[in-house]
């Protein structure tokens, strides 16, 4: 897994940020951020608790939403087809730039949240350019059910979440219909179900 689930806020509860548990990140890699928290592994996490907007507010379950859809774009970007098989260096080349790659470059962020959340936003704010045209081709048919919950999670800009039209069941939605319209390669010899189960995600968030 790309995001810690075990930090998840429970919906029918309201957990305060600063009272959850504190918990060191597994991965070498984020060793040397400023500062270790719970809310999970911080190229993942939502652009508010990097900016930290709502000041050691609550965590909210649309928080663990948005975790998932920067895992798709990860997943989208590093990756070249199934299998597992990581883009090499060669694939990157003909681009000045992988904006997505810099969510892991600890010395650039001067191993701060709030660099690393303004520069997500940034790259949110540039989608097409900055995220959808750095993705492996092979995951295109992906790309519209990518737009689509990127608008759901920002519908009226970057950092206003107060419009936010992302839950459980509209993220069911989106997922049911990316794989309602896959191509028959991507899922005929692979045996992908056409729709998720009623109860997938209630559980996250």
């Amino acid at each position: 897994m790309l995001i810690d689930f075990d930090y998840a806020a429970l919906i029918n509860q309201r957990p305060k940020i600063s009272q959850r548990t504190v918990r060191s990140p597994g991965a070498q890699i984020y060793a040397l951020i400023t500062r270790v928290t719970s809310q999970g592994t911080p190229p993942f996490m939502a652009i508010a608790l990097l900016l930290d907007i709502d000041k050691g507010g609550d965590h909210y379950a649309k928080y663990d939403l948005e975790s998932l859809m920067y895992v798709m774009l990860f997943c989208a970007t590093m990756l070249k087809g199934p299998n597992g098989t990581w883009r090499s260096e060669a694939d990157f080349k003909g681009y000045q730039s992988v904006p997505l790659r810099e969510w892991f470059d600890l010395r650039s962020l001067e191993h701060s949240y709030r660099r690393m959340g303004r520069s997500k936003a940034s790259h949110m704010l540039y989608f097409e350019e900055a995220v959808i045209r750095k993705m492996d081709p092979y995951f295109s048919p992906l790309f519209p059910g990518i737009r689509q919950l990127k608008e759901a999670i920002f519908p009226a800009g970057i950092t206003d979440y107060s419009n936010s039209q992302i839950d459980h069941q509209k993220m069911i939605d989106i997922f049911n219909d990316i794989l309602a319209n896959l191509p028959e390669e991507h899922t005929a010899k692979r045996g992908v179900k056409r729709s998720l189960p009623s109860k997938f995600l209630q559980k996250i968030g």
